[in-house]
């Protein structure tokens, strides 16, 4: 685990597992992320929508107007 990281550094991590579509991989990094900003959704949202995996990308997209809430 990245004892040091940040929301940059935790995010290409994710993205890395993306690119290479390692996506439950990418999954465990991005649910061990303690921030997560626009960007890190986004990675991770648009990582299931190009692997085709459309319902875990609904379902993260519905998970984040519940975390963050519409407008914060």
């Amino acid at each position: 685990m990245m004892p040091e990281g940040n929301v940059v550094s935790w995010t290409s991590l994710v993205n890395g597992f993306v690119d290479n579509m390692k996506l439950d991989e990418a999954c465990l990094w991005f649910d061990r992320m303690s921030e997560k900003n626009t960007v890190s959704w986004t990675v991770m949202i648009s990582g299931y929508e190009r692997n085709g995996v459309f319902m875990d990308a609904l379902e993260l997209l519905v998970l984040i107007d519940v975390e963050v809430g519409c407008g914060s």
